[in-house]
């Protein structure tokens, strides 16, 4: 059987004792809109993430395709992934970006992911 934090899609790392928690995102991007989706990742959401406790592992777009927005997101606070996620997105700092960078988004999967190296 699964633990909750494996169903939940998340799994610690193993490495030097750490807490650490990962999440694989794929973001699939409207259409023709993946520049701007990238100065309002940057400029916003990535900024926010940091500021709460949040690693940002990498992100990338690979050159072939136009489309998807691959990103790693770690988090090690006490309380879990789980929780900071769902302080993060009810935040004020997040709920009051304008003009919310979701509208560029087609839909996003988050993917379990473990440090192997």
């Amino acid at each position: 059987m699964l633990s909750n934090s494996r169903r939940a899609g998340y799994f610690q790392d193993r490495f030097e004792g750490s807490r650490m928690e990962y999440q694989v995102r794929v973001t699939r991007v409207k259409p023709g809109r993946m520049d701007d989706f990238v100065a309002e990742w940057t400029g916003n959401l990535a900024r926010i993430r940091r500021r709460r406790g949040f690693t940002i592992v990498a992100a990338f777009v690979l050159d072939d395709t136009d489309d998807d927005f691959f990103w790693i997101l770690g988090y090690d606070g006490e309380e879990g992934l789980d929780a900071a996620e769902q302080a993060y997105a009810t935040s004020e700092e997040r709920t009051s970006i304008d003009p919310d960078p979701g509208r560029l988004i087609e839909y996003t999967e988050v993917k379990p992911g473990r440090r192997v190296v």
